[in-house]
């Protein structure tokens, strides 16, 4: 019985060349990002550019919003809640974002963390 010659995994050889170029290209991993002067401003991407531009031309649009609504079942621990919101909103500088114009250009302005408004709504005297 001849043993079959074996052929090399075109796949895995192209693999190893992508990440040994890859490797050879990447910067330093010891070269830091630069900080931005003021980290509470930044100019907008050009997405955000053109949402806002969007938003000047037609205000309101909301076309860009994807609703979601959850069903929680049993009791409600609505502190656990309120720091859970809380705390996504603290970790999640997009969830404070907003975009001013104030000068040449509109630019993204990121406000400081504060509680999430919370309102609770019964709709036990509603039909089913």
């Amino acid at each position: 019985m001849s043993a079959e010659p074996r052929v090399p995994d075109a796949r895995a050889a192209g693999r190893q060349a992508l990440l040994d170029r890859l490797r050879r290209q990447a910067p330093a991993a010891d070269e830091p990002i630069a900080r931005r002067e003021d980290p509470s401003r930044a100019p907008l991407t050009p997405g955000q550019e053109v949402l806002w531009l969007l938003e000047q031309s037609m205000p309101g649009l909301t076309v860009y919003n994807v609703p979601r609504a959850l069903r929680l079942r049993g009791p409600l621990d609505e502190a656990a809640l309120r720091r859970a919101l809380d705390g996504l909103v603290a970790r999640h500088e997009a969830l404070r974002t907003v975009f001013r114009l104030e000068g040449p250009a509109p630019e993204q302005r990121v406000l400081p963390a504060r509680p999430v408004p919370f309102a609770r709504h019964g709709l036990g005297a509603l039909d089913a």
